[in-house]
C-alpha cells in the first residue's frame, strides 16, 4: 500500500470504482428482491446494500490507517475491518429482524453475495506490492 497522498488518491479510487459499480448492480439486486419476496425483498435488499456499502467504506479508512505503518499495519487493519464491520451489521440487524419490513433470507443472502462479489471484483484491481500505487489497470499489457 501507498503512504501519504498518493495512499489517500488510491483509496478514494477504490472507493468511487466500488460505489459505481454498487450503485450499477444495485437496482438488479433490488429488483430481483422484489420478485423473490415483494416489497418486503426489495426493503430488505436496499437495506442489506446499503450495509455492504457502509462496510466497504469502514474497510477503506481502516485499510488507509493501517497502511501509514506498514504491512503489519495493513494486516491489522485487515482484522479491525473484520471486526468492525461484523459490529457494524449486528448492530444494524438486531433492531430491525422483526421488523415487518424485513425478510432476513433475502437480506443475508444480499448482504453475503454483495460482500463477496465487492472482495472479488476489488481484488482483482489491488495490488499485493507494497511499491506499486495500489491499483493495476484493468487491462494487463504484456
Amino acid at each position: 500500500m501507498a503512504s501519504g497522498t498518493e495512499g489517500s488518491i488510491t483509496e478514494s479510487r477504490i472507493a468511487a470504482g466500488f460505489l459505481l459499480r454498487l450503485s450499477m448492480v444495485a437496482p438488479v439486486a433490488v429488483v430481483v428482491a422484489a420478485l423473490v419476496a415483494g416489497s418486503r425483498g426489495a426493503l430488505s435488499a436496499i437495506f442489506a446494500l446499503a450495509l455492504v456499502g457502509i462496510n466497504f467504506l469502514i474497510m477503506l479508512v481502516l485499510f488507509r490507517q493501517g497502511a501509514r505503518f506498514g504491512m503489519v499495519g495493513v494486516m491489522a487493519a485487515a482484522f479491525a475491518a473484520l471486526v468492525v464491520g461484523l459490529l457494524v451489521l449486528t448492530a444494524a440487524t438486531l433492531p430491525v429482524a422483526k421488523a415487518p419490513w424485513m425478510d432476513l433470507p433475502v437480506f443475508g443472502a444480499v448482504v453475503i453475495l454483495g460482500h463477496l462479489a465487492a472482495v472479488l471484483v476489488e481484488s482483482r484491481r489491488v495490488s499485493g506490492r507494497l511499491g506499486d500505487g495500489g491499483l493495476r489497470p484493468w487491462k494487463v499489457v504484456r
